[in-house]
């Protein structure tokens, strides 16, 4: 896929970045106001969201590339098709996240948590220019997983 065909994905800006951890952290406490993260297909590459909690949030098919989620809790999140490349998530909780088709080519994942987490083969198909069809698949090529817990992670069919 050239980039001229890549999909356009919003940007997502510092202070808007911030509204949404503060939400999200108010709907993991019940708190007025709380609305869950929905991050789906929006460009958040480089931004930094260390030990920030987004338990159950939502990147599907959302760019993280070079982002900091380094101790985050991402617990039940789900990342299905997302570019993480080079992303930091040293340390980070990922406990049953759906990971599948998600892009982690160069991330880290020292000391991370991916005890259940699913790291399956996914795709997301969308028809570009010309009528052709773009797909992601997983991809963990060159990601560090020095101390992480895979245990009881689905990983059948991953690029590893």
């Amino acid at each position: 896929m050239s980039a001229s065909e890549a999909p356009e994905r919003p940007r997502v800006t510092h202070t808007q970045l911030r509204d949404v951890l503060d939400a999200h952290l108010k709907y993991i406490l019940s708190k007025p106001g709380g609305r869950r993260a929905v991050l789906q297909f929006h460009d958040l590459s480089g931004l930094i969201m260390s030990g920030s909690n987004l338990k159950g949030a939502d990147f599907t098919g959302a760019t993280l590339a070079g982002a900091d989620l380094s101790q985050c809790n991402l617990d039940e999140a789900i990342f299905f098709a997302a570019d993480l490349t080079e992303a930091n998530l040293e340390g980070t909780r990922l406990v049953a996240a759906d990971l599948r088709g998600c892009r982690l080519r160069g991330a880290v994942l020292v000391r991370a948590n991916l005890h259940r987490a699913d790291l399956r083969e996914g795709s997301i198909a969308k028809k570009m220019k010309g009528g052709n069809l773009a797909r992601m698949a997983a991809d963990l090529g060159a990601a560090d997983l020095t101390g992480a817990d895979v245990s009881e992670a689905k990983i059948g069919r991953a690029h590893v």
